[in-house]
This record gives structure tokens, C-alpha cells and sequence, in this order.
């Protein structure tokens, strides 16, 4: 069973680095390409290496059979996975969203964070039975309810966000259009992989199998970023 728990604690762990990088790289891209509210798709992110590095943590000890730092360890990822949404939002309220709505779209998240952290606090955290590739600690119904009406909006505008791009190609700057598409292409990936992982309706290898899928979209967000590195010279 340690092989297996290993190889999960390794894909998490990876998905971590990848996750920084992202964050890391689009700190230090090109001023030309780089705008403000791109900060925050590098800060979900940021949130999203710190979520990994935990899951990977709570695993670990999990194995270890201290499954109390696990489920206090739960408790804190969840904590960012609901900041991370926020700080998503912001991006895409920015990059997808006509003015009109952009208030509305705030005031919802921020609102629908609350209630995901008081239904943290209401709630108890389930545990699932140990097998040989993953030991989920499941959130609660409420949480899991609260969690899918934050994803479902943010994975609409995303698409939303990446057709747009797709349809005006030829119109953009190169940088610009393959930061938001790989962006949106990571996002997507996420919203599947990782929500499927979130809301517990997978278990054993299959839990792992999506966590590859979860690396994948950290790998095309940092792809993504390093595109607003591009000198000016090289445009076209």
C-alpha cells in the first residue's frame, strides 16, 4: 500500500511545484502583455500549491495512520481551495464578465465563501476506508453543495472566456491570446479534476487518476504564463 500512497503523495507534490510556478512566472512576465488582474489567476495558483503541498501532507500521514493531523490538515486546504475560488473569480470577473454583472459576481462569491467556511466549521469531515491508492477525507453534503454553486459559475465563464479568444485569434496580440487560453484550458481541467476529487464522488485509483489530470492543468497554466514572457521584438 506505501507504493501506492507514494506514487498519489508524488502526483500531489508535483501538482504543487507547478502550481508556484505559475504563480511564480507570470510575477516576472513582460509589462507590455502583463495587466493588474492577471495577479489573480497567479494567486489561485499560489492557493492551489499550498492546497497540494497539504493534500500531499494529509496523505502521507493518513498512511501513518494519524488520520486527526489528516482531518486537521482537511480543515486548512479547504480554508484556500474556497480563497482560491474568490481570487479566480476576480480574474475571470475581469477578463470574461460585461461591467454590468461585475458587482453582482463579487458580492455572490464572497457571500458563497462565507457560507463555504460556516458550513466548515458546522459540519463534520467524513472518512473514508483506507485502500491502497488514496485516503479521502470527504467534506460534508452542505460544504460539497456550497463548493459546486462557487465551480459551476467559475467553469462557465472560463469557457465562455476561452471561446471569445478562440474567435478573435486574429485580432490579439500572440502572448495575450495563448495566456488566456492555456489559462482557461487549465481551468477547465481543474474544474473537472479536481471537483470530481473535492466532492468525493470517486474513490480509490481513480482518485489518483484524476489528481494526473489536476497536473496536467497546472503544467498548461504554467505554459500559459511563461507566454507573457515573450520580448516585444518577437511579436508579430
Amino acid at each position: 500500500m506505501f507504493v501506492g500512497i507514494l506514487f498519489a503523495v508524488i502526483v500531489s507534490l508535483s501538482i504543487s511545484v507547478f502550481s508556484l510556478l505559475a504563480f511564480l512566472a507570470q510575477r516576472h512576465a513582460n509589462p507590455s502583455f502583463w495587466k493588474p488582474h492577471y495577479f489573480f489567476f497567479g494567486l489561485f495558483w499560489l492557493g492551489m500549491s499550498v492546497v497540494w503541498a497539504l493534500i500531499a501532507t494529509s496523505d502521507f500521514f493518513t498512511y501513518l495512520e494519524l488520520r486527526y493531523v489528516s482531518v486537521f490538515l482537511t480543515y486548512v486546504f479547504q480554508v484556500f481551495i474556497g480563497a482560491s475560488l474568490v481570487s479566480v473569480a476576480y480574474f475571470l470577473n475581469i477578463s470574461a464578465l460585461r461591467r454590468h454583472i461585475k458587482k453582482i459576481w463579487a458580492a455572490y462569491f464572497l457571500m458563497a465563501y462565507f457560507l463555504f467556511l460556516l458550513s466548515l466549521v458546522q459540519y463534520h469531515l467524513t472518512l473514508r476506508p483506507t485502500n491502497f491508492f488514496i485516503n479521502q477525507i470527504v467534506t460534508s453534503q452542505q460544504t460539497r453543495a456550497i463548493f459546486v454553486i462557487m465551480v459551476v459559475p467559475l467553469y462557465t465563464a472560463a469557457f465562455i472566456l476561452l471561446a471569445r479568444f478562440v474567435r478573435l485569434r486574429h485580432t490579439i496580440d500572440r502572448p495575450t491570446y495563448t495566456f488566456h487560453v492555456f489559462a482557461c484550458v487549465s481551468l477547465l481541467l481543474l474544474g473537472v479534476a479536481g471537483s470530481v476529487d473535492e466532492i468525493g464522488v470517486i474513490s480509490g485509483w481513480i482518485v489518483t487518476a484524476s489528481r494526473l489530470v489536476s497536473l496536467v492543468s497546472a503544467i498548461a497554466a504554467y505554459i500559459g504564463t511563461l507566454a507573457l514572457h515573450e520580448p516585444d521584438e518577437l511579436v508579430i
